[in-house]
């Protein structure tokens, strides 16, 4: 699979708004989709990549805050 992952970042009031986005270009082949479901005990690609969006934003934030 190919995937292209953005951050936009946005300047606030308070700060600046970070938004991580991501587009998938080639989705992984059946195969592939079925190995990677075994290895990562997953069968929900989508939520998982949101979560580590949310794992990522939220380690972002906490960088620069404590900066």
């Amino acid at each position: 699979g190919s995937y292209t992952w953005r951050y936009r970042l946005e300047p606030t009031a308070g700060g600046t708004r970070v938004t991580e986005s991501y587009e998938v270009e080639r989705p992984l082949p059946g195969a592939m989709s079925w190995m990677t479901e075994k290895w990562t005990g997953s069968s929900d690609r989508d939520a998982d990549l949101h979560r580590g969006m949310e794992t990522t934003l939220a380690r972002v934030k906490a960088a620069a805050e404590n900066r």
